[in-house]
């Protein structure tokens, strides 16, 4: 058990979370390091403007230099 506040009724309670929490995050490093770099990446092409979602969704050749 775990104490808390709720908010909505501005008193103290209890919460009892139930079932397994794992909080390691080893075995899930890899997709989360993954997701995150692509959304790096994502958001730098269409901040240097080399991307167009409207257009193609492919990126021109010339702008991988």
């Amino acid at each position: 058990p775990q104490e808390t506040i709720n908010y909505s009724s501005r008193s103290n309670e209890t919460v009892t979370v139930e079932g397994r929490h794992d909080p390691c995050i080893v075995p899930r490093a890899v997709p989360v390091v993954e997701a995150a770099a692509a959304i790096v990446i994502l958001d730098a092409l269409l901040a240097s403007g080399r991307f167009d979602p409207e257009k193609t969704g492919e990126i021109p050749e010339d702008s991988l230099d």
